[in-house]
C-alpha cells in the first residue's frame, strides 16, 4: 500500500488542492455533511492521481527508458591513450 501511495504521490500533489476544493464545494452545495464531502474529495483525488500515474507517467517513463537505452547503445566510448 505504501509503495502504491509513493508511486502516485506526485500526481496526488498536483491534483489534490484544485480537485479537492471543487468536489468539496459541489458536495456541500448538495447539503452533504463536511466529513462526507472530505471523503468524497479524497476518493476522487486518489482516483484521478491513480489514472494520471498509469495513463501518463508509466508510459512516459517507459518511452524515456527505451530512448535512453538506444542512445547509450549508439555512443562509442572514447579511449584515451597515455602519453608516451
Amino acid at each position: 500500500m505504501l509503495v502504491f501511495l509513493g508511486a502516485i504521490s506526485y500526481p496526488l500533489y498536483l491534483l489534490h488542492q484544485n480537485i479537492g476544493y471543487v468536489v468539496i464545494h459541489a458536495l456541500r452545495a448538495r447539503s452533504l455533511p463536511y466529513g462526507w464531502a472530505m471523503l468524497g474529495a479524497m476518493a476522487v483525488t486518489l482516483a484521478a492521481a491513480t489514472a494520471l500515474h498509469y495513463a501518463v507517467e508509466v508510459p512516459a517513463r517507459e518511452r524515456f527508458q527505451r530512448w535512453s537505452r538506444r542512445r547509450r547503445a549508439v555512443v562509442v566510448p572514447v579511449i584515451e591513450r597515455a602519453p608516451t
